[in-house]
Protein backbone atom coordinates (compact mmCIF):
# COMPACT_ATOMS: atom_id res chain seq x y z
CA UNK A 1 0.00 0.00 0.00
CA UNK A 2 2.80 2.29 0.89
CA UNK A 3 4.51 1.78 -2.20
CA UNK A 4 1.58 2.15 -4.62
CA UNK A 5 1.02 5.40 -2.81
CA UNK A 6 4.70 6.61 -3.50
CA UNK A 7 4.14 5.47 -7.51
CA UNK A 8 1.01 7.43 -7.42
CA UNK A 9 3.00 10.28 -5.80
CA UNK A 10 5.40 10.14 -8.03
CA UNK A 11 3.75 10.28 -11.13
CA UNK A 12 1.30 13.33 -9.78
CA UNK A 13 4.40 15.04 -9.30
CA UNK A 14 5.91 14.15 -13.01
CA UNK A 15 2.74 15.37 -14.19
CA UNK A 16 2.46 18.28 -12.83
CA UNK A 17 5.98 19.34 -13.54
CA UNK A 18 5.43 18.32 -17.07
CA UNK A 19 2.23 20.00 -18.03
CA UNK A 20 2.07 23.01 -15.47
CA UNK A 21 5.76 23.88 -14.59
CA UNK A 22 7.50 23.28 -18.02
CA UNK A 23 7.37 26.20 -20.40
CA UNK A 24 5.68 25.12 -23.74
CA UNK A 25 5.46 28.57 -25.53
CA UNK A 26 6.25 32.08 -24.80
CA UNK A 27 3.76 34.95 -26.13
CA UNK A 28 5.02 38.43 -26.85
CA UNK A 29 2.07 41.16 -25.47
CA UNK A 30 1.70 44.18 -27.23
CA UNK A 31 0.30 47.24 -25.71
CA UNK A 32 -0.01 50.68 -27.64
CA UNK A 33 -2.21 52.13 -25.04
CA UNK A 34 -0.31 55.20 -23.73
CA UNK A 35 -0.59 57.66 -26.68
CA UNK A 36 0.84 61.41 -25.76
CA UNK A 37 0.86 64.48 -27.81
CA UNK A 38 3.85 64.03 -28.85
CA UNK A 39 5.24 60.45 -28.81
CA UNK A 40 3.11 56.67 -27.88
CA UNK A 41 4.80 54.25 -26.00
CA UNK A 42 4.47 50.59 -26.85
CA UNK A 43 5.06 47.76 -24.05
CA UNK A 44 6.12 44.44 -25.29
CA UNK A 45 6.34 41.76 -22.73
CA UNK A 46 7.38 37.89 -23.09
CA UNK A 47 5.00 35.75 -21.59
CA UNK A 48 5.90 32.22 -20.61
CA UNK A 49 3.12 29.91 -21.23
CA UNK A 50 2.39 26.26 -20.01
CA UNK A 51 0.73 23.48 -21.50
CA UNK A 52 -2.54 24.69 -21.17
CA UNK A 53 -1.79 28.02 -22.03
CA UNK A 54 -1.67 29.81 -18.52
CA UNK A 55 1.11 31.53 -17.37
CA UNK A 56 3.80 29.65 -16.05
CA UNK A 57 4.09 29.81 -11.95
CA UNK A 58 7.71 30.30 -10.75
CA UNK A 59 9.63 30.43 -13.82
CA UNK A 60 11.28 33.52 -15.46
CA UNK A 61 12.29 33.83 -18.79
CA UNK A 62 15.56 36.23 -19.84
CA UNK A 63 14.44 38.14 -23.26
CA UNK A 64 15.99 39.82 -25.85
CA UNK A 65 14.67 42.78 -27.99
CA UNK A 66 16.24 44.76 -30.83
CA UNK A 67 14.70 47.36 -33.34
CA UNK A 68 15.69 45.69 -36.61
CA UNK A 69 13.14 48.46 -39.14
CA UNK A 70 12.00 51.79 -38.55
CA UNK A 71 15.06 52.95 -36.72
CA UNK A 72 13.90 56.35 -37.13
CA UNK A 73 10.34 56.74 -35.49
CA UNK A 74 11.99 55.44 -32.29
CA UNK A 75 13.03 58.06 -29.82
CA UNK A 76 14.14 56.00 -26.85
CA UNK A 77 13.78 52.32 -26.15
CA UNK A 78 14.05 50.82 -22.69
CA UNK A 79 14.49 47.61 -20.91
CA UNK A 80 12.09 46.91 -17.66
CA UNK A 81 12.38 43.85 -16.27
CA UNK A 82 11.03 41.67 -18.61
CA UNK A 83 9.43 44.65 -20.91
CA UNK A 84 11.10 46.54 -23.97
CA UNK A 85 9.58 49.87 -23.91
CA UNK A 86 9.44 52.09 -27.38
CA UNK A 87 9.06 55.75 -27.29
CA UNK A 88 7.27 56.42 -30.69
CA UNK A 89 7.23 59.46 -32.63
CA UNK A 90 3.72 60.42 -33.39
CA UNK A 91 4.34 62.07 -37.20
CA UNK A 92 6.33 61.56 -39.88
CA UNK A 93 6.64 58.11 -38.41
CA UNK A 94 7.70 54.52 -40.31
CA UNK A 95 6.25 50.90 -39.54
CA UNK A 96 8.61 49.35 -36.68
CA UNK A 97 10.42 45.87 -36.46
CA UNK A 98 11.41 44.64 -33.45
CA UNK A 99 12.81 41.04 -33.15
CA UNK A 100 11.93 39.53 -29.82
CA UNK A 101 14.11 36.45 -28.81
CA UNK A 102 14.27 34.43 -25.36
CA UNK A 103 17.00 31.69 -24.63
CA UNK A 104 13.85 29.07 -25.22
CA UNK A 105 12.73 30.19 -28.67
CA UNK A 106 14.37 27.98 -31.52
CA UNK A 107 13.62 31.00 -33.98
CA UNK A 108 13.12 35.21 -32.93
CA UNK A 109 9.50 36.36 -33.03
CA UNK A 110 9.25 39.55 -36.02
CA UNK A 111 6.61 42.19 -34.13
CA UNK A 112 5.80 44.63 -36.51
CA UNK A 113 4.12 47.73 -34.89
CA UNK A 114 2.01 50.05 -37.26
CA UNK A 115 2.90 53.52 -38.02
CA UNK A 116 -0.83 54.87 -37.43
CA UNK A 117 -1.20 54.52 -33.90
CA UNK A 118 -2.54 58.08 -33.65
Amino acid sequence: MIILSGVALLIFATALWLYVFSIYEVKYVVDTNDKYDDYNLVTITGNPLNAFGKTVLFRKIENTFEVISGNKSVISSQMHGNEFVLKLMKKGGEKVSVKASCELSLFPTIIDIDDNLK
